[in-house]
């Protein structure tokens, strides 16, 4: 691999060694800020390019070069975005707790009550509504919930028993 002076300051590096790259000193005529780390393999070729910092070769363009450069991997550049910006959102403790309480999720899969991230939250969530409310919490924890999840009490009439019957594939909680 050849050893590259690398400057960030978008100058191109020299080589003092050839290695796959036919000519290391190419660059695409674009005004795309990743052409600063990297540089066409081929001229031919827009998807073969080289990292200055590393020499690594990309075979996906600059796109890809960019991805390598902030550590992404296997995933697309918007998947990364989503993941991040949506973290800590929909899996506040106020989400987790109402996808729980859904008749349509939990009975469609009452596996998620033994989730510990969900579990986690209806805690989390009790504590922050009924701060300081310990008997509020333990009511809704250890009275109300179980009732719900075995469709006792309030839970079990006739018409809460024919919202869940309802529920089947086609039912779009969303509409």
């Amino acid at each position: 691999m050849a050893s590259i002076d690398s400057n960030l300051d978008g100058t191109i590096p020299t080589t003092t060694e050839d290695s796959s790259c036919a000519d290391s000193l190419l660059k695409r005529n674009s005004g795309d800020p990743g052409w600063n780390y990297g540089t066409l393999c081929d001229p031919t070729n827009k998807d073969a390019v080289r990292c200055k910092l590393c020499g690594f070769i990309s075979k996906g363009g600059i796109t890809r070069l960019k991805h390598h450069i902030v550590g992404i991997k296997g995933k697309g550049v918007a998947v990364y975005i989503i993941e991040t910006r949506s973290k800590g959102r929909l899996d506040s403790p106020l989400h987790l707790t109402g996808y729980l309480l859904n008749p349509y999720y939990f009975f469609k899969d009452q596996s998620i009550q033994d989730d510990v991230m969900v579990s986690n939250a209806v805690f989390a969530f009790l504590e922050k509504f009924f701060h300081n409310d310990f008997e509020k919490q333990n009511q809704v924890m250890n009275i109300e919930l179980p009732k719900y999840k075995a469709k006792e009490g309030d839970f079990g009439r006739m018409l809460a028993a024919k919202g869940c019957s309802e529920n089947n594939s086609s039912y779009d909680p969303g509409i």
